[in-house]
């Protein structure tokens, strides 16, 4: 089982514009709004892959619903507070391909339901189950909670996240994490331009306890490498309805692999066909099993170590 973190719902809020103009009049051309985050669009697409997954966490009565016609299908257990998820707003310049995206911070959460999410989150989880901690932090939520609940989980666990969070992840060695370029430059410090950097960079994260580090480069492709192996995933050449999601697909797929216990290599192949899929969806959507199916093959991995 795949247990997905849910700390800060969100709606997203996808605006199509034919091209953005920045301080001018925009005529928008179509709105899509979903029930979103990392942690629903990651289980979504384990869901379409026959993988079992729950989403843990916090929903919020003011807007709920669009959060739970997302998760039609998927087990859920989630507490409900008054109040409204944050909306997440990505302008899709349509012209460039380019997408800008305007985040808000959510509710923020007290100790004491923290502590109480707790009570009820960690007995349920077991040894042999992958637990992936996934998002931004909600107010109220210490950047290091990511790492003070690796620390009592009794399983693999992968996190996706930037900053803070991120580095005090880092330090209670996950077994899998994803960052992109920036989040990796952000975490070393360093500029990461070739990728000769950037599997030095994640080497130096291997060493520090991580297992299995995957870098996402969009348009380039993907890194992944641990302790013994390194490969990468060429890009495919798509025209893509929206870029919003396709990282949170790619970390479904890695996990899914990983789980079912391939190799590093196809892990990859299945990470960056449903990273792919999801390019193909309006919104922030995911790809369904027959359109990953149908672009595994296409996908090239090539072997760097």
């Amino acid at each position: 089982m795949v247990y997905a973190v849910y700390l800060n719902p969100t709606i997203d809020k996808t605006v199509y514009i034919d091209s953005l103009r920045v301080g001018g009049t925009n005529r928008v051309g179509k709105v899509l709004s979903q029930g979103g985050g990392k942690a629903v669009n990651l289980a979504v697409t384990l869901h379409q892959m026959d993988v079992p997954v729950t989403v843990c966490g916090f929903l919020y009565k003011g807007n709920s619903r669009l959060i739970r016609q997302s998760l039609i299908g998927i087990s859920t257990s989630l507490w409900e507070f008054p109040g409204e998820a944050r909306v997440n707003t990505k302008i899709f310049d349509q012209q460039s391909g380019v997408v800008t995206e305007i985040n808000e911070s959510g509710p923020a959460l007290s100790a004491d339901i923290l502590k109480q999410f707790e009570a009820t989150f960690l007995p349920q989880i077991q040894k042999d189950d992958m637990v992936v901690l996934t998002g931004s932090l909600p107010p109220g939520c210490p950047a290091d909670y990511y790492a003070h609940l690796i620390e009592k989980l009794p399983c693999r666990v992968a996190v996706d996240a930037d900053g803070e969070t991120l580095a005090q992840a880092v330090e209670k060695a996950p077994f899998l994490i994803k960052p992109n370029r920036d989040e990796l430059s952000m975490l070393t410090g360093l500029p990461l331009e070739t990728e000769a950097e950037l599997l030095s960079a994640g080497r130096d994260l291997l060493a520090r306890g991580v297992s299995v580090c995957a870098i996402s480069l969009g348009s380039r492709g993907a890194l992944i490498l641990d302790a013994s192996h390194a490969y990468r995933a060429l890009p495919l050449t798509l025209e893509a309805d929206s870029t919003v999601g396709a990282g949170d697909s790619m970390m479904a797929g890695l996990c899914a692999g990983l789980l079912e216990g391939k190799d590093l290599g196809e892990a990859l192949r299945l990470g960056s066909a449903a990273a792919a899929a999801s390019l193909l969806q309006p919104g922030t959507g995911a790809g369904d099993m027959e359109c990953i199916a149908r672009l595994l093959p296409e996908i090239q991995i090539q072997q760097i170590q």
